[in-house]
Order: C-alpha cells, then structure tokens, then sequence
C-alpha cells in the first residue's frame, strides 16, 4: 500500500463518515 493510496483511503472514510 502506498502512502499517497492510504492518504486518499483516509480522506475518503472521513468524508463518508462525516456525510
């Protein structure tokens, strides 16, 4: 797993998780 892939992964699951 590359950094830039987990970094996106992050942003994805807190924009969900806020939504």
């Amino acid at each position: 797993m590359l950094p830039q892939g987990i970094r996106r992964e992050k942003q994805a699951h807190g924009l969900a998780a806020q939504r």
